[in-house]
């Protein structure tokens, strides 16, 4: 009662504000006429208007939104199935992002360090020993080390390792390391036919992963935990009010209806992708979010007074947003399907404008590549005397491998090798001419010689090869003029009425 009364206050208050707008049904309230035109002046498009003219364009363009929306609404667009289903599939995916927003709380370092402290033993990855060896090739000479003192003062070569990491201590050493007493000293121990005598210096360490290493993992852990709990806390009082049975084949079922894997498939774009690898690793984890995701959707439908005001006002608020968006799309496509545009047309078109078709004029390009400069200034001043002889001067003197097979041209020269100063070169150069000047290649690596040969006349495209893209050139315009049409048929039939 006392949520009802909430709403009942809230909608009394929202209608005793002041109307801008209305089209039809559609009311837009000073409020909301406000937030919108606070977004509308933040476009580019609004950018360099007066106020008073972007007050216009806007109510414009409310009004037309409006009046697709009113005329959609009486032709039953929104009671197709596919714009239903698409509808309700938006609300999950906000009601659920709106739901564990506000209801888990954000994990913090504090989280962080708590768990890693709690879990320690998780990150370890290795174990660390610190001791004094002795050896020798006889056995006896180590036994007689019955002390400390003896230790210690022995003239055997002595090695003090400190930290030692365990994947360097032989596992003979290990094993009498890990029991071994601080200060105390360990059998002798044969080892690739040595014997050795061990004092062990102090107690061996743990070594951890860094926190910054794992923090990671933890945060994914933590984030599935949290929203796990969440989610079986919230259910777990459905499954009785919606008679839950798992049945023989160990399938779920809602009111004697089987649970499908669909809201598992759209929560997948609103949980993060850690949450179901983890969730993967257990199936029967799968079906049960399955479920659960399906009850809390239900009982939303059916009583959403029954989770929070602001979860209920936001799914509210952003379904009405894609609702309009919607009817847009799909009047957009409604009208596309209406678009003909026939072959008679299209060549009528194509003859009307051939000059539309006509392939760009293009340079035909040589050049000479030497390596050696002052070979390459030798063979440039033979080009300048005689540039008609350029294409069997390539053959002899150019040294790329491809294009002097050619007679240098270019056309074989890969585009990788063709530097932006040739193309500038190339366009200054008149038909015939060699330009009187090396041109370094790529990476300074060697010496190119160009010669602009002649321009390469445009050719008129077939109509079968424009044919395409001109059938998709023509329907775009063929469906914009009836989007036109139909948006001012509709502004006229739903006329604005403005609060000046």
């Amino acid at each position: 009662k006392i949520k009802l009364d909430d709403q009942l206050q809230s909608a009394t208050k929202k209608a005793s504000e002041p109307m801008v707008l209305k089209v039809g049904d559609s009311i837009v309230r000073k409020k909301e006429f406000n937030r919108r035109f606070k977004e509308y002046q933040s476009r580019p498009e609004a950018a360099g208007l007066t106020h008073s003219d972007q007050k216009k364009r806007f109510l414009e363009q409310l009004h037309k939104h409006y009046a697709i929306l009113e005329d959609s609404r009486s032709s039953g667009l929104e009671k197709q199935s596919e714009f239903r289903e698409k509808l309700e599939d938006f609300q999950f995916k906000v009601f659920l992002t709106e739901l564990l927003r506000q209801q888990i709380k954000p994990i913090d370092l504090t989280d962080l360090k708590s768990y890693y402290e709690e879990n320690k033993s998780l990150f370890e990855v290795d174990e660390v020993h610190s001791f004094d060896v002795l050896e020798s090739n006889k056995p006896a000479v180590l036994q007689e080390i019955n002390s400390i003192s003896k230790f210690e003062k022995s003239l055997l070569t002595k090695k003090k390792l400190s930290n030692q990491s365990e994947s360097q201590i032989p596992v003979q050493f290990l094993k009498v390391l890990r029991s071994a007493s601080v200060g105390k000293l360990t059998a002798v121990l044969p080892f690739e036919g040595r014997y050795f005598l061990l004092k062990k210096t102090a107690d061996s360490l743990k070594v951890h992963s860094p926190l910054k290493n794992v923090a990671p993992f933890i945060q994914s852990t933590l984030t599935f935990q949290r929203i796990r709990m969440l989610l079986s806390k919230l259910s777990n009082p459905l499954k009785f009010e919606f008679d839950v049975t798992l049945n023989s084949e160990g399938v779920y079922l809602v009111k004697d209806e089987i649970v499908t894997q669909h809201y598992l498939g759209l929560a997948r774009s609103v949980l993060p992708k850690d949450f179901f690898l983890k969730a993967e690793e257990n199936q029967d984890e799968l079906r049960d979010l399955a479920m659960e995701f399906d009850l809390l959707f239900r009982k939303y439908k059916a009583s959403p007074l029954q989770y929070s005001e602001s979860v209920h006002r936001e799914v509210g608020f952003k379904s009405e947003a894609y609702r309009e968006q919607l009817v847009v799309e799909f009047k957009r496509k409604e009208l596309l399907s209406q678009a003909v545009v026939g072959d008679k047309e299209l060549k009528s078109y194509y003859e009307a404008h051939k000059d539309k078709f006509v392939k760009s004029v293009g340079r035909w390009v040589s050049h000479i590549f030497v390596k050696e400069r002052s070979k390459a200034l030798k063979v440039l001043n033979l080009a300048l005397d005689d540039p008609k002889g350029f294409s069997q001067l390539a053959k002899e003197h150019s040294e790329h491998p491809t294009t002097k097979l050619h007679g240098g041209d270019m056309r074989y020269l890969d585009n990788s090798e063709v530097t932006k100063q040739m193309h500038g070169v190339a366009e200054t150069l008149k038909e015939g001419e060699v330009h009187p000047e090396l041109i370094s290649g790529i990476n300074s690596n060697g010496y190119h010689i160009l010669r602009y040969v002649k321009t390469v006349p445009g050719k008129v495209s077939s109509f079968l090869e424009v044919k395409d893209r001109l059938r998709e050139l023509l329907l775009k315009d063929e469906h914009n003029k009836l989007l036109m049409a139909f948006v001012k048929r509709v502004m006229t039939k739903y006329p604005a009425k403005v609060d000046n």
